[in-house]
């Protein structure tokens, strides 16, 4: 059993062309025949106001507790949201307008902590099923140390350029009355971005209270689009929740009690013959409760027009597979919409950190969207008069007939109105794709983060490449560390040869890059689970995504402990699937999170400008960030660097004292 897959698309299902998997658990817990679902479509989508700088480019931020209902059938729920809301308000402004935001912590630590967090051992597959759950130890119990928790927060605004002051370090949070002061020259071009908090060790909680909320950019050549506006342009957050039950099992209620529950499964350790496995491993958690703006699954009333939708994906860990579907014509069977419908009505326009030069089609079998990845879409809904439009997760074992697979639902107006919007041809002459080659003179560094879980624990560990007789004593060896890689798959080449250097966010600093630089990262996941992998400060595009052949990657043991885990005296080999290089539509575009799935290598190409300092890179699947996937890189400017007394080469070299040495180029 491997306690780390617990992807929500089911095996066999192909989306976008693209394989995924799942594993079957062996269930030890029966779920009680409850009826704990909510009705879809009953609240109307909510929509974030809108908070822009005053003069002098001030904004103040609150967060502060709050009362929040999330659905007609549940009575209030506590929250902690950013000006007492969830989503917070969007933060809309210009491009190269000044924002001084001050985030502002008004939560008295005599307010209790408003997420209720339970660990369940070996609870499949109940781990995303409404309420607490019962595991081998019995029924789930709130855990006293989340219940201890006093405000300490810091807000990271994600994908915005700036100096590391700025960023929201994980460990730079404040108390209550505490004042997080912020800068944003905003030098970017129109995009959305997101602002959620990053507290070290807490994040998954702190967002599960509700602490997000939308960042807007606006330039010029946005402007001249004539995108849709106003009403017509509408900020989708998704995001998934659980609440606590009461009452017996076949007689539990659901209450407005915020909980974040997960499963716990073994490590990977022998155990003797006849004994249980050490059960320590926590499941990322994933919500039955598909909420959009903080409703759980609502409906929108839209005109037969063109609409314009800022979509992020602000869950934990689940993924969406966006899919339409019309309404019902017999029960339980909804139908999709044509692609030939689809194709008239949805265009995509934009990713995470900008828009794209043209229109682009998106794909028939659903949107496939990561924690934190975001979509700007145009929808004609005059395509649709008069019909209901459900949006389903498709990524689940059976979107026609799982209550919990229901986004939301448009519900278009029979009536026809004037439209001038036409959609262009061109979206942004600024929109280039870049390649390998990109780089002047295509000269850039390499850094390599293999995403590893030989003790069942995820782990990003930073690797350097070695070279020449390093290299070499290590080739055909097993060796916990070394993974040994053939890029090429051509006999004469010789492998590549990663040595790890870092794993927990507390290890020495090992990425040292150049003011200005261009570097390509490669993410090789030799997990079964999909990581959304973010890079602060930076937007990149994605150059490639390959199929790994892991089998080479073992565990390696001492006297039955995991001690860790290399390459089996061969390397790991890589071929492409699909054409655009494995890429989807949508992942071709700027971006600051790439999902790399299981068993995938995923290379993308980032300039390094707009800001100095040390920031974070991390999966972010939240309890994946806040266990052990998050690491830190130093950008510094060129001058400075020459004189910094470690070896900062080309992402192929291993930390050294006293070597000023500048890092060599491609």
């Amino acid at each position: 059993m491997r306690i780390c897959a617990t992807y929500s698309f089911p095996a066999g299902r192909h989306l976008g062309g693209h394989t995924f998997m799942s594993i079957d658990f062996e269930p030890t817990t029966e779920i009680a025949a409850d009826n704990l679902t909510l009705a879809p479509y009953v609240d109307k989508l909510p929509i974030p106001k809108i908070q822009r700088p005053g003069l002098g480019g001030d904004i103040q931020i609150h967060a502060k507790p709050a009362m929040h209902q999330f659905h007609r059938d549940l009575q209030e729920s506590k929250i902690w949201g950013y000006e007492g809301t969830f989503p917070g308000p969007t933060i809309e402004v210009q491009s190269g307008q000044l924002a001084r935001i001050d985030w502002i912590n008004c939560v008295p630590p005599t307010e209790a902590y408003p997420v209720k967090h339970v660990e369940n051992k070996l609870e499949f597959p109940g781990y995303d099923q409404p309420g607490q759950g019962a595991g081998l130890d019995g029924p789930g119990v709130p855990d006293t140390k989340a219940e201890a928790l006093k405000s300490w927060l810091v807000t990271h605004v994600h994908g915005q350029k700036g100096d590391a002051h700025n960023d929201g370090w994980a460990f730079n949070a404040t108390k209550y009355q505490g004042v997080q002061r912020t800068q944003f020259p905003n030098n970017q071009a129109a995009c959305a971005n997101w602002y959620h908090d990053h507290a070290m060790s807490i994040t998954s909680l702190n967002v599960m209270a509700g602490l997000a909320g939308m960042y807007i950019i606006r330039d010029q050549e946005e402007k001249d689009l004539n995108l849709p506006r106003g009403k017509y342009e509408v900020p989708l957050v998704l995001a998934d929740r659980n609440f606590m039950t009461e009452g017996e099992p076949g007689n539990r209620k659901l209450t407005p009690q915020l909980l974040h529950k997960q499963a716990l499964g073994p490590n990977a350790d022998e155990v003797p013959p006849g004994q249980p496995p050490v059960i320590d491993i926590p499941v990322a958690f994933y919500g039955p409760f598909n909420t959009v703006n903080g409703k759980i699954t609502p409906y929108h009333d839209v005109e037969a027009r063109w609409y314009r939708f800022r979509v992020l994906n602000a869950a934990h860990s689940r993924f969406y597979g966006l899919k339409l579907f019309y309404e019902y014509t017999t029960k339980n069977n909804n139908v999709p919409v044509p692609a030939a419908d689809l194709k008239r009505a949805v265009k995509l326009i934009g990713t995470d950190s900008g828009l794209l030069g043209k229109p682009m089609d998106i794909p028939e079998d659903g949107l496939i969207l990561g924690s934190a990845e975001r979509v700007d879409l145009l929808i004609d809904f005059s395509v649709f008069k008069g019909k209901r439009i459900k949006v389903i997760n498709v990524g689940s074992d059976n979107p026609q007939i799982d209550p919990f697979n229901a986004v939301m639902e448009f519900r278009v107006s029979p009536q026809t109105v004037i439209d001038t919007f036409k959609l262009p041809d061109v979206i942004s002459k600024q929109y280039y794709r870049v390649t390998h080659d990109t780089p002047p003179g295509g000269h850039h560094g390499h850094r390599w983060a293999v995403l590893a879980d030989p003790t069942n624990m995820m782990m990003i560990w930073e690797m350097v490449e070695l070279h020449g007789d390093e290299a070499q004593k290590y080739r055909g060896k097993i060796t916990d560390g070394i993974i040994e890689v053939d890029l090429d798959g051509n006999p004469a080449t010789e492998t590549t040869v990663l040595r790890r250097v870092a794993v927990m966010f507390e290890d020495a600093l090992t990425f040292f890059i150049n003011e200005g630089d261009w570097e390509q990262w490669r993410f090789l996941n030799l997990t079964d689970f999909p990581h959304p992998m973010h890079m602060h400060l930076v937007r990149f595009q994605a150059l490639e995504r390959r199929v790994v052949d892991d089998r080479a990657f073992i565990r390696i043991l001492e006297n039955g402990k995991v001690i860790g885990g290399g390459t089996d005296k061969k390397p790991v080999t890589f071929r492409t699937v699909g054409p655009n290089d494995g890429l989807l539509p949508h992942e071709i575009g700027w971006k600051d999170t790439v999902r790399v799935d299981g068993t995938e290598l995923v290379s993308v190409m980032s300039e390094f400008e707009g800001g100095t300092g040390t920031f974070m890179y991390h999966c972010h699947i939240l309890d994946h960030e806040d266990d052990s996937m998050m690491r830190p890189f130093a950008v510094m400017p060129k001058e400075v660097l020459e004189y910094h007394p470690m070896d900062h080469g080309h992402g192929g070299h291993h930390p050294g004292l006293n070597n000023r040495k500048r890092r060599t180029q491609e």
